[in-house]
């Protein structure tokens, strides 16, 4: 899943999305990630 980047796309193609990461670092950053891309898309 990277850094998200499977997930935006995933979610900005009105698709699901299931990631795993090992790093818990980069799971934070994915997390915000994908938060940052579902706030600007309900705008």
């Amino acid at each position: 899943m990277f850094s998200g980047t499977t997930a935006i796309v995933a979610l900005g193609l009105q698709r699901q999305a299931i990631g795993f990461l090992i790093r818990v670092n980069y799971c934070d950053i994915a997390a915000n990630r994908v938060d940052i891309f579902l706030r600007k898309k309900e705008l």
